[in-house]
């Protein structure tokens, strides 16, 4: 039987999807779905505090990736103990998880064991269901992996069918970090082409980039989602007023017709696995009223 460490959270989802969630035997600090895994060793730790602002994570993280290939510690010998016989990681982000780099060294340097290496690189949605797939192949279980791709087209198409658009293509723009301003890209523009909207500054697989409040008064989106890559509702509710004081900012179509929400970024937008087509239910009924009951919380509505 596989014995599984996942270091990404998304990687955890598609485990857990899989049906194989009694194979993890270790976690990352982020992984935290679905609830029985919280009792697993943590073999990952951020290698600075991240209880401050944006603007102090963004400055911490420069300051560590100015030395560093990766801004997270592991548990050498906690994976040693484990004697895992898969770890999956990625190559998207040195902020998202731990390095290919890192693992390779661990591994190889580190661990008397020579556990499989599964490194995800999900730059835009097809690498997410392509990521699902190589999963399902790696640990045995390639049928129910293009099974459930399978599946998650086919709600992406069903969503697609329910909305009603509108004479003029809806302006979105998903904000993926406050301070610095960042515009969402990777997978995110082609969430919203998925949805007939409208976006800017946005390329689909490349990193997202950082804009200044001219540019998104130029755009003058019609919906703003505040969505910061590892951040809750709460957490991105704290660093709102931030945004709002910007200057130009109350001017914006959005801002006055009060079309401007937060979403749980690092529960859905920020994590390339099976919670993409969340996602989309998301996007689709904040602008067109699609209702998805279960999806009620995961975000509010600021204004």
């Amino acid at each position: 039987m596989s014995r599984i460490i996942s270091l990404l959270a998304s990687a955890t989802d598609t485990i857990y999807a899989l049906g194989l969630i009694d194979n993890l035997v270790g976690r990352s600090h982020e992984c935290d779905n679905p609830p029985q895994i919280m009792n697993l060793p943590v073999c990952t730790k951020p290698k600075f505090e991240t209880d401050g602002s944006s603007y102090e994570i963004n400055e911490k993280m420069k300051a560590i990736l100015e030395n560093s290939i990766s801004v997270y510690k592991v548990d050498r010998d906690l994976i040693e103990t484990l004697k895992p016989s898969h770890i999956i990681t990625q190559t998207q982000c040195n902020v998202c998880a731990v390095s290919l780099n890192d693992l390779e060294d661990i591994i190889c340097n580190t661990l008397s064991t020579r556990p499989s290496i599964i490194s995800l690189e999900p730059n835009n949605l097809n690498d997410v269901f392509n990521d699902i797939l190589k999963i399902g192949q790696n640990l045995g279980v390639s049928e129910r992996a293009s099974e459930l791709v399978a599946n998650y087209k086919d709600r992406i198409n069903l969503i697609k069918g329910q909305i009603v658009k509108t004479a003029v293509r809806p302006k979105v723009s998903l904000i993926e970090w406050i301070n610095p301003l960042m515009i969402a890209s990777n997978w995110m523009p082609e969430l919203l082409d998925l949805l007939d909207l409208e976006y800017a500054y946005s390329t689909a697989g490349k990193h997202s980039k950082t804009i200044d409040v001219n540019q998104l008064l130029e755009f003058d989106p019609d919906y703003i989602i505040i969505c910061p890559c590892g951040f809750n509702i709460a957490k991105s509710l704290e660093e709102w007023p931030v945004l709002e004081n910007k200057p130009g900012f109350k001017n914006l179509q959005a801002y006055k017709s009060k079309n401007i929400f937060i979403a749980n970024g690092n529960d859905y937008f920020n994590r390339p696995g099976p919670r993409i087509v969340d996602t989309v239910e998301i996007l689709a009924q904040i602008v067109y009223g699609t209702d998805y009951g279960h999806l009620n919380k995961s975000f509010v509505k600021v204004l």
